[in-house]
């Protein structure tokens, strides 16, 4: 979090604008909706660039991205869709479920043959077959948990349900290994039979709510299932598998809480309200390590991914204060806002500390969307409602919301570095959902809207409007990467920080005087001499000076603003 006091020589920048050492533009932008409330929960990729797509809609909505047309009608109250899309957003399937209740599709990931698993929820009765078979299952409460498989071509191989008995009783995430084995985690209340065939396999939670987590195979068969928890609550939130088939899920807890799901005992024990858990196993379901993080408030996971090198990378929400450093004989503690502020966090694969990057603002804001690429370069999608400033780093990049509520595309490098934040939004409720990145010329936002905005990124603007209360979007953004002018600054450090006064710039292209102010902590100009050179610039500061300077620079491609303590 940074001090306020550099709202006063940060620039406001008008919406629509990218800041960024790149120069972005749309390619297109598609909307999908009907009259009424479409729920949209979940987006993925398979290893094609082929879209997923699913969530929940009431009366008629049409599916089809664009100026395609493709009805689907619902049932009578919600029922669950899906919708399939090449890299264009083009139409290549859409399919509901038919049922009496408030039905959802929550969840949708394909593997590598192109066979894609669905996870939801229903209550009453639900057609879990959508072709012109029936398929029929029976929930006594609005939250039964149901599970299918459809192969390539779009066939139903399989589909089974678990009997819950509360509402605490939810399917967070699944991940599917290249066995196709597939590992379905989240939180648990009661007794419940975790074997979906004609054999038997309860485990009862011992808390608020426990974690579970279940394999199933290709098949749909039951392997194992596995719980874990203590007397008060956890919950596991999001699930990943590294490149030797082992398990890395995390989610929150409270309290003590045994993380072995052997019959030995791993206990962790929670700083604040809620902390935020990592565990490992193996394809067996034993337990590798186990660790955890936080601070004296509530702070979430949002999802984990693995990337090329097998770090894991974490992001979330946490509150005032917490301690991103998992090893408990060290600590790495970071000064959130009063409400709610972003994390990205990096480990190794044994679970230590790499780096953690926030973003905040004095109200809350929610990261929703994450992805990493091929390049472990990490995307965000993050919604807000109040002046935000995007960078992570010491230097600051504020944007204004235009309406309700808005939301910034942002890529990080591999190290955590700042490389681009692409803010968009309307008069009226602009929401991201997921973020998805195929390449460089290929990064999705998907979320949802409502009136008819005006999308604009650089020299490029898009239009649409919403048929009904709220619409789906797809954008696809283009980092044109390789078009950049040769005045782009691809800033590597400013060092030393804290500063005596004397301090340098290191770039690859040449800094003009004429680009650079510094300025005191009240706004005031400072005096200073600059040397310039090829790839480093060193800046004195002439006048007697203690405390925080902020030097700006300005650039073709917007404004740079950093931070330096100096301190004779």
């Amino acid at each position: 979090m940074k001090s306020p006091i550099s709202l006063i020589i940060a620039a406001l920048y008008s919406f629509g604008n990218v800041y960024s050492l790149q120069c972005q533009s749309i390619n297109w932008m598609k909307s999908i909706g009907g009259a009424d409330y479409e729920n949209l929960y979940f987006a993925s990729k398979d290893k094609t660039g082929n879209l997923y797509i699913c969530g929940g809609f009431k009366d008629t909505i049409d599916i089809a991205p664009g100026e395609e047309q493709t009805f689907l009608i619902s049932s009578q109250s919600y029922d669950p869709f899906v919708l399939i899309t090449d890299q264009s957003g083009h139409l290549l399937h859409a399919h509901s479920l038919e049922g009496t209740g408030w039905d959802q599709a929550t969840i949708i990931k394909a593997d590598n043959k192109l066979n894609y698993y669905i996870g939801g929820i229903f209550g009453n009765e639900i057609d879990l077959d959508p072709g012109p078979d029936t398929l029929m299952f029976i929930s006594e409460i609005n939250n039964n948990i149901f599970f299918q498989k459809f192969d390539n071509q779009n066939n139903l191989k399989w589909a089974f349900q678990l009997v819950t008995y509360s509402e605490n009783d939810k399917l967070y995430d699944m991940e599917i290994d290249n066995e196709e084995n597939i590992y379905n985690v989240g939180s648990f209340t009661n007794t419940i039979d975790f074997d979906p065939g004609d054999n038997v396999f309860e485990m009862t939670a011992s808390a608020e709510r426990d974690v579970f987590i279940q394999k199933v195979d290709s098949a749909g068969q039951f392997i194992w299932a596995k719980r874990i928890g203590g007397w008060y609550e956890s919950y596991a939130k999001t699930i990943a598998i590294d490149g030797l088939g082992n398990i890395v899920v995390a989610g929150s807890f409270k309290g003590e809480i045994d993380f072995d799901p052997g019959p030995d005992t791993l206990i962790l024990s929670s700083e604040g309200v809620l902390d935020v858990f990592i565990l490992k196993l193996d394809k067996d379901g034993n337990i590798l390590w186990a660790k955890s993080f936080g601070g004296g408030s509530n702070d979430g996971v949002r999802e984990l991914k693995i990337d090329r090198e097998e770090n894991i990378l974490i992001c979330g929400g946490f509150r005032f204060s917490a301690d991103f450093d998992p090893d408990p004989d060290d600590e790495f503690i970071v000064e959130g806002g009063n409400w709610n502020d972003a994390y990205i966090l990096k480990l190794d694969p044994n679970g230590n500390f790499k780096w953690v990057r926030t973003i905040g603002n004095d109200n809350s804001i929610y990261l929703q969307g994450f992805d990493n690429d091929s390049l472990n370069n990490i995307y965000l999608g993050i919604n807000f409602e109040d002046p935000l400033d995007v960078h992570p780093g010491d230097s600051t990049i504020m944007i204004n919301p235009q309406g309700d509520t808005d939301f910034v595309i942002e890529k990080l490098s591999p190290t955590g570095d700042f490389q681009f934040a692409a803010a968009m939004g309307s008069q009226h409720m602009d929401y991201v959902k997921s973020i998805l990145s195929i390449n460089s010329a290929n990064t999705y936002a998907i979320g949802i809207f409502t009136g008819t905005p005006e999308y604009v990124l650089n020299n490029t603007t898009v239009n649409i409007s919403s048929v009904g209360q709220a619409d789906i979007f797809l954008l696809n953004i283009n980092e044109n990467t390789n078009n950049q002018s040769e005045n782009q600054m691809l800033f590597q450090e400013v060092f030393p920080n804290p500063s005596n006064g004397v301090f340098h710039i290191r770039h690859y292209s040449k800094l003009l005087l004429n680009n650079i102010s510094v300025f005191g902590s009240r706004g005031e100009l400072l005096n200073f001499t600059i040397q310039i050179s090829n790839d480093l610039t060193t800046i004195n500061v002439t006048e007697e000076y203690q405390g925080l300077i902020f030097v700006k620079l300005n650039i073709p491609e917007g404004v740079k603003v950093y931070k330096i303590l100096i301190n004779n």
